[in-house]
C-alpha cells in the first residue's frame, strides 16, 4: 500500500488524471420542460446521465421522451418506460455552442417522480482517437436504430440482397465469433 502512495506522490501533477468536469447538474420534478445546457466545445467528449426516481413511477403505459439537441441536430433521443427509466450516453458535440435537453411526458406517469440530470465534459486523451462508427455504411433506417458502437457488429443481409449470391449464414457466423447475442 505504501508503494502505491509513494508512486502517486512522485508523479508530476500533469500526469494525474483530472476526471470529467460537470457542465450541468440538475434535479427536480419530472414534467414537460426544456433545460438549457451551457455551450459545449466542438469535438470534445461528453457524457449525459438522466434518471427518474422512483422507477415505480412508471406504469405499464407510461412514457417519457428525452432528447439532447444542439441547434437543429439531435445528439441523443430516448423513450423512457417501466423497463428502462434512465439514460446514459457518451457523445461529441455537433459544434461549439449551446445545447438544450428536453423532457416530454408522452404518456402520464403513475406517480410523482423526480429526475437527476448530469452532463460532464471529459478531459482530452491525446492517445485516443475517434474512429468512424461504421453506421455510415448501413442503410439509413438501420443506422438510425443502431446503438452506439454497433458499427462493428454484423447485421443480417437486407431483403434486396436475397438471391444475390451472398452467403446468408455469414452474418450468423460473424455474430458467433464476436460473442453477440
Amino acid at each position: 500500500m505504501k508503494s502505491w502512495v509513494a508512486l502517486a506522490l512522485a508523479l508530476p501533477a500533469s500526469a494525474a488524471w483530472a476526471g470529467p468536469a460537470n457542465v450541468v447538474v440538475r434535479s427536480g420534478q419530472v414534467r414537460d420542460q426544456t433545460i438549457a445546457i451551457p455551450p459545449l466545445m466542438r469535438a470534445r467528449a461528453y457524457s449525459l446521465s438522466f434518471s427518474v426516481a422512483p422507477p415505480a413511477a412508471f406504469g405499464s403505459r407510461s412514457r417519457v421522451e428525452v432528447s439532447l439537441a444542439q441547434g437543429s441536430a439531435t445528439l441523443l433521443h430516448k423513450t423512457l418506460h417501466v423497463g428502462d427509466s434512465g439514460l446514459f450516453a457518451v457523445f461529441h458535440a455537433a459544434g461549439a455552442g449551446p445545447v438544450s435537453f428536453t423532457v416530454s411526458i408522452s404518456s402520464p406517469l403513475s406517480a410523482a417522480a423526480r429526475y437527476r440530470l448530469q452532463v460532464s465534459r471529459w478531459p482530452e486523451a491525446p492517445g485516443i482517437h475517434r474512429a468512424p462508427s461504421g453506421h455510415e455504411q448501413l442503410p439509413a433506417h438501420v443506422a438510425a436504430a443502431a446503438p452506439a458502437g454497433a458499427g462493428s457488429v454484423a447485421f443480417p443481409p437486407m431483403p434486396e440482397a436475397a438471391g444475390s449470391g451472398q452467403d446468408s449464414g455469414a452474418w450468423r457466423r460473424r455474430k458467433a465469433q464476436v460473442g453477440v447475442g
